[in-house]
Order: structure tokens, then sequence, then C-alpha cells
């Protein structure tokens, strides 16, 4: 086994995008941002308008108490709220909810904490000024690490969280080998995949945190939260792709908080960006869809 072929060649049409030049400690991030995202998905839901207001893009069918709030993944540095625009109008069409995708600042230009405070503050800001009663939170990779942290500066905000192949901690497993993935051969590609996410880490650490930071904290390292701030917690759904290197640390994660965690086979990290061409992503979208309609 190895990663589907149709997420391989989704992928392999991926458009580069060009970023203002911009090194940061000898690290060329402007041609790094280029190498995340720009994946084509396709529009499952085109009678779906976007409005812009301020940083945020907000997907709506009309008037509604609800909302999911949805961060972006690209490994805090990267990406964008087009990654997963077309995942957003899916839901916002097959949901009487609203979906307000979060355009936050990137690293390294605003750092661990600013960004988290900048989503939460955004959120608070969006929920005063059009009156949610009922409120979600997703985020896909860095993002869902995010999300989560939002959730734990205030979790009776929140109604659930949908983590989708989550970053859980800003560092590299100790005596990590690839083979506790138990890849069949020759798996060539998911090999790549999980190598390139691992080689990654470094990066995201030097351009997310500050030079000075607390190595405990739960917010850079999700297993470092507490049962008793857990607990406090609203219902979590973890979604992880077969081949993805975090899905060790996923793992642990769900296993110590006894979380609800989804697997889709044959998928490698950041599937979701390619709605359309793989059936696991609209499985995905469906299966949060589902849990938003539980309780209504």
């Amino acid at each position: 086994m190895d990663i589907d072929e149709k997420m391989i060649k989704a992928f392999s049409n991926r458009v580069k995008k060009e970023h203002e030049e911009f090194v940061y400690e000898g690290i060329n991030v402007s041609k790094i941002r280029s190498m995340v995202g720009g994946y084509s998905s396709i529009d499952l839901a085109p009678n779906i308008q976007v409005r812009k207001e301020k940083n945020v893009y907000i997907y709506s069918k009309g008037q509604t108490n609800r909302v999911i709030f949805s961060i972006h993944g690209g490994g805090f540095y990267a990406g964008d709220v087009t990654s997963i625009q077309n995942c957003n109008k899916y839901i916002a069409n097959n949901t009487n909810i609203d979906v307000i995708s979060i355009d936050y600042t990137l690293a390294p230009t605003k750092q661990y904490p600013y960004i988290m405070y900048e989503i939460y503050d955004t959120i608070r800001e969006n929920i005063e000024k059009y009156g949610y009663t009922t409120v979600y939170i997703s985020g896909d990779s860095a993002g869902a690490m995010l999300a989560l942290d939002v959730v734990l500066l205030n979790p009776s905000i929140f109604s659930y969280v949908f983590m989708y192949y989550p970053v859980i901690q800003i560092e590299k497993r100790a005596n990590w080998s690839i083979k506790e993935y138990n890849l069949k051969e020759p798996c060539t590609y998911a090999k790549a995949s999980i190598m390139q996410l691992k080689y990654s880490i470094d990066t995201m650490k030097k351009l997310y945190l500050p030079k000075e930071y607390d190595k405990d904290s739960m917010y850079i390292n999700l297993l470092n939260i507490k049962k008793e701030d857990f607990i406090k917690l609203p219902k979590i759904l973890v979604v992880k792709a077969e081949y993805d290197y975090f899905n060790l640390d996923i793992d642990d994660f769900c296993n110590k908080f006894n979380i609800e965690c989804i697997e889709y086979k044959g998928m490698g990290h950041g599937f979701l960006e390619i709605l359309g061409y793989v059936d696991s992503a609209k499985e995905v979208l469906d299966e949060t869809i589902k849990r938003i309609k539980w309780k209504f």
C-alpha cells in the first residue's frame, strides 16, 4: 500500500504561489511559503458566496445564530484561507450555519502567543457582532493546534472542536523511527511525505516560537494539557490520514484523553485541500456536518 494514486495525481498538479521576498534569520520564508498549498479542489457548493470583512472570510446561506470558525494550516508560517475555501463552502451549504475563516498573521511576522490571541480576539469580535449563540471551531494541521489553543483560552464559548490531521507538538519525537509506522514496501510516496513533515518541524519551531518560551506550555505541546483542564473542553473529533508524520503524536494525544479519532486510509497529510478528487475529503466534511446537526 501507498498513498492513494488519486491524491498523488491531484497533489502533482499544484500551482506554485509566488510570495514577496522575505528572509528571516537565514530562512527564505517566501520560498518555503511557495512550497505550501496551491492545490486545486473542486467547488461542490458554487451557490455559496464569500464575503470579506476585515481579516475574515464569511460563507453563509442567510441569517443564523450558529457559526463554525475555520483556522487554516500551513505550519504557522504559510497557507491562507483559500486552501480549504471549498471545504468551508461545502459545510455552509449543507448546514444552517455560518462558516468564518480567519486570515491570521503568519509567522514570523507575528509569533507565539500573538497569533493565538489574534485568532481568539477575532472570534470574540465576530460572536459579539453577529450574536452567535452556538460556536464550533475547526482547524487543519497547524490550524488544528491553533483551534484547540483558542478553546483552551475560554472553553465555555465552544460546543465542538474539529481537528483535521493536527500538529500536536512543535518538537520532534525522541528516538523516532519510520519503522513505527509499519509501512508495507515500497510506500515510496508515503515515506517521502512523512520525512518531509518531519523535517518541517525545525522550520515551524524557528519561525513560530520566539527565542524564549515555556517548553512545558500546553499551547505548544497539547500532550501537556492537564486532565483538570481537559475535562472543561467541549467534545473533540480528530481526523487523521493513514500516512502522516504526526500520527504517532495524534495517537498519544487521543489515547491520553480518550478522544474520538477517525483514520482515512490511503490518505496523506493535507488531503482536505483536494476536495472533489478523493472521496475521503468529502467524507470528513460529511462527518463534521453530521456532528453539527446532532444537537439540533
